[in-house]
């Protein structure tokens, strides 16, 4: 008894089907956040004299600071999310490094927006603005320590349920924004 073609083609396309709806729908994966800076690697970034130098999103995104020093830098934390489902991520806690005998008049403070939302396969930039730096002569490496708290929403309730935290200690090449010449006037 010879089997038809299109009996076998239509039981494979079945059992594709079958894979396909158990993927997308019964085995769904929540959100997975990670933050995708790296540690080992410092991560440039310009010290800029005044908030006027920032760029014009970021001037639109924060106010300006009357603190003792006008230096900023702009710093962006890349959030990725490989689950299935939107994900949440809270920044808790960003702690520039600071010299040992640093008043609190003097130290390097950051502002950013607590919450992001990152969509199911895909990554966001968070802003980081770093502010009252003193003025630097050359590059300047300091360490910024972050931590974020991550999860989603439950699929059954719509409740946020954190999932795990993440903490890192992140170098930060502080390039001052004027360039020197290269050839000096004599």
């Amino acid at each position: 008894m010879p089997i038809d073609a299109s009996i076998v083609l239509s039981l494979v396309a079945l059992v594709v089907s079958l894979a396909a709806l158990y993927l997308q729908w019964f085995r769904v994966k929540g959100a997975i956040v990670s933050l995708i800076n790296d540690e080992k690697q410092e991560q440039r970034t310009m010290l800029l004299p005044s908030f006027s130098r920032l760029p014009e999103i970021t001037r639109q995104q924060f106010p300006e600071y009357k603190e003792k020093h006008s230096g900023y830098a702009q710093v962006r934390l890349n959030i990725a999310n490989v689950g299935d489902r939107i994900g949440i991520s809270e920044i808790l806690k960003i702690e520039a490094e600071n010299p040992p005998a640093c008043s609190t008049v003097d130290a390097i403070r950051a502002s950013y927006y607590n919450y992001n939302l990152i969509p199911a396969c895909d990554m966001r930039d968070q802003i980081v603005v770093l502010r009252n730096i003193p003025p630097i002569d050359s590059e300047t490496t300091i360490g910024m320590t972050i931590k974020i708290a991550w999860g989603g929403a439950n699929p059954r309730t719509g409740e946020y349920r954190r999932k795990g935290v993440i903490e890192r200690t992140l170098k930060i090449l502080l390039v001052p924004s004027e360039v020197k010449s290269l050839v000096s006037d004599s």
